[in-house]
């Protein structure tokens, strides 16, 4: 079902290069075969808006999901066409995701666009995912739990600009942002080495969590969201 209402119903034969994790499905171009039933692939055309995006695929279940299987930290990715089919990234970002049905958000876009945003979330049938955001609704979750995708549609008021739709990746940490020292939980010890950092302002501060070049409260929103997690309670 396409953004404009159009329905595609194709049916096929596939292939697979097991060799290489290659999957070739009817007359599209070759995807990536991923692990935890993951297929994907990327097709771009540089100046035509009809042929920018991708194809991703993640096998359903019916296997029940909670919120404390998915709480933790995310690294977030945006893949979006704008005007004219143009891409817009997001190379940097977090994502917080809480066993109380809430996550945060707090990304740049490829363009320098700063987002922060924080909303509600509800999980299923089965690996669904549902956001209740304007622009994202519905999601999958994939069968290991760790990666998170939804796409995201927007239709612009001005009438001479292209509609564009995108997608938001969310892929699990299997450390934490704030686990300074490493020891798979964030503690007293992480929280004096981010005391050390507190307020400064200059390029490459771990503490720096939005990547904005200083270290101020905002970044501690992201640590104390953080605070006495433990990785064992977040493996799948």
């Amino acid at each position: 079902m396409y953004q404009d209402g159009r329905e595609e119903v194709k049916t096929g034969a596939w292939t697979l290069d097991d060799v290489n994790g290659i999957i070739h499905i009817m007359d599209f171009r070759d995807f990536f075969l991923c692990e935890e039933g993951i297929i994907f692939s990327f097709t771009s055309k540089p100046g035509i808006k009809d042929d920018f995006g991708y194809h991703f695929f993640v096998k359903k279940s019916n296997e029940p999901i909670t919120p404390d299987d998915i709480a933790g930290t995310y690294i977030v990715r945006f893949l979006e066409t704008s005007v004219f089919g143009q891409p817009f990234t997001c190379g940097k970002g977090t994502a917080i995701i809480r066993a109380d049905g809430t996550f945060s958000v707090d990304a740049y876009y490829s363009y320098g666009e700063h987002d922060v945003f924080d909303a509600n979330y509800a999980i299923g049938p089965g690996n669904k995912i549902w956001f209740n955001t304007g622009d994202v609704n519905d999601g999958i979750i994939s069968p290991d739990k760790g990666l998170i995708f939804a796409p995201e549609y927007k239709v612009p008021a001005e009438p001479e600009w292209w509609n564009w739709i995108g997608g938001i990746f969310l892929v699990r940490t299997v450390c934490n942002i704030a686990d300074f020292n490493v020891d798979r939980r964030v503690n007293f010890a992480d929280y004096a080495a981010f005391g050390n950092q507190w307020l400064k302002a200059e390029p490459g501060l771990s503490a720096n969590f939005n990547r904005d070049s200083q270290v101020d409260w905002l970044d501690l929103k992201t640590f104390a969201e953080n605070w006495l997690w433990n990785a064992d309670w977040y493996i799948p």
